[in-house]
């Protein structure tokens, strides 16, 4: 795992499928910009809200 920080938020939205009924937990579909070690791609994630608010706190992502 490394660490993938965050350049750029592109979009975050609510993210409701059938499988996340299953969870106390709101989602959110994310697409950000990364750089990890100097190799910067556009990469989307799923994530639990809460884990999406320290996500940006610390400023990236463990991929």
């Amino acid at each position: 795992m490394l660490e993938h920080h965050i350049k750029e938020v592109k979009k975050v939205e609510p993210y409701e499928e059938e499988w996340t009924k299953d969870f106390d937990s709101e989602f959110v579909r994310v697409v950000v910009i990364t750089n990890c070690h100097g190799c910067i791609e556009e990469r989307e994630s799923i994530e639990r809200t809460e884990d999406w608010e320290k996500i940006k706190e610390r400023g990236y992502f463990m991929w």
